[in-house]
């Protein structure tokens, strides 16, 4: 069975890295982060971004660094929308620290002002390739983007919201 602290219960890829430590598990219908969803300083926060009380969320999803640091890895650099796709579709994404995410944990991570680079990731996006997902891919722009990178921990119940157009990953647990 399952335990979060025994490392030997994860289930495991075919090179023994554990699935939990890729970090994110969409949920649908789960109850208590619809409760979370629910509450006022968290709905207040995205009316203000908005400037509307009208919010759609498309969905939640949960993610896990296990105290164990050698399995635990980050998400290299990458924007979640494709600029070949809707280029100027506006969209806001967040993390909410269940539990607090020191830098040595794994945490976010954010390129500030990199929105700015946003339409140069069409030239990792092969073609055909219609999805949102987009990976900073080896190239003078990464090089850029990597030097600007900056950690952001997070306290239990504190947020980071930015765009999906914004650079950014998070980081291993170490």
């Amino acid at each position: 069975s399952f335990n979060l602290n025994d490392e030997h219960s994860y289930l495991k890829d075919s090179l023994g890295t554990p699935i939990l430590s890729r970090g994110f598990f969409e949920l649908y219908h789960d109850n208590c982060l619809a409760q979370i969803r629910q509450s006022l300083r968290l709905y207040l926060h995205f009316c203000l971004i908005w400037n509307s009380p009208y919010l759609w969320v498309s969905f939640d999803r949960l993610g896990i660094k296990t105290p164990s640091g050698e399995s635990s890895m980050g998400l290299d650099l990458h924007v979640d929308q494709n600029p070949n796709v809707h280029p100027d579709f506006t969209t806001v994404q967040g993390v909410l620290a269940l539990e607090d995410c020191p830098v040595e944990r794994g945490t976010f991570a954010v390129v500030p002002g990199s929105r700015h680079s946003f339409k140069k990731y069409s030239q990792f996006i092969k073609p055909g390739y219609i999805g949102e997902f987009v990976p900073l891919e080896d190239s003078d722009l990464q090089k850029e983007l990597l030097s600007q990178k900056q950690l952001i921990p997070l306290r239990k119940n504190c947020i980071v919201t930015w765009d999906s157009r914004t650079t950014h990953a998070n980081s291993s647990n170490i």
